[in-house]
């Protein structure tokens, strides 16, 4: 796996890992409300986990390309970011960070209208189909259904 992007030493113009630019999405839904939470953390290392992009990885691999992530679209901003991210990305990838960011936002049952806006803005800065967007989107809530669904 090529190492992780040194936010504090590179600016826009240097390359993404593919991690990063996966993580960069996600990163930028969640930072939306102001900040991640220590739940918020934990759901991304999960993810990371579960995800054949991030299988080769160690847990301090993880951990320090959402630190990479959180820095770039704090210092840069999100749109900039998940702009750089998606010329990064193949377009099945772009989906892949978009469901990532969908499921995420989603899983703690509810969406504020600030997350919403920026999971609206990620299919234009991904450069996404609206219509696959909107598949993508229907099915995340399905795979959080509860017992009493």
């Amino acid at each position: 796996m090529p190492p992780a992007d040194n936010a504090s030493t590179q600016g826009t113009e240097a390359a993404l890992s593919i991690e990063t630019a996966l993580m960069i999405p996600t990163v930028a839904a969640i930072m939306v409300d102001g900040e991640i939470n220590d739940g918020e953390i934990a759901q991304l290392m999960a993810l990371c986990l579960h995800s054949p992009i991030f299988v080769d990885n160690s847990e301090q691999q993880d951990a320090e390309i959402i630190i990479d992530a959180t820095r770039l679209v704090q210092m840069f901003g999100a749109r900039t970011m998940c702009c750089r991210a998606a010329s990064a990305l193949t377009p099945a990838l772009r989906e892949t960070a978009y469901a990532f960011a969908v499921a995420i936002v989603g899983s703690d049952g509810h969406v504020a209208v600030s997350e919403k806006s920026l999971i609206a803005s990620l299919v234009g800065w991904l450069s996404l189909d609206r219509g696959r967007a909107q598949q993508i989107a229907s099915i995340i809530p399905v795979l959080q259904n509860g017992r009493d669904s």
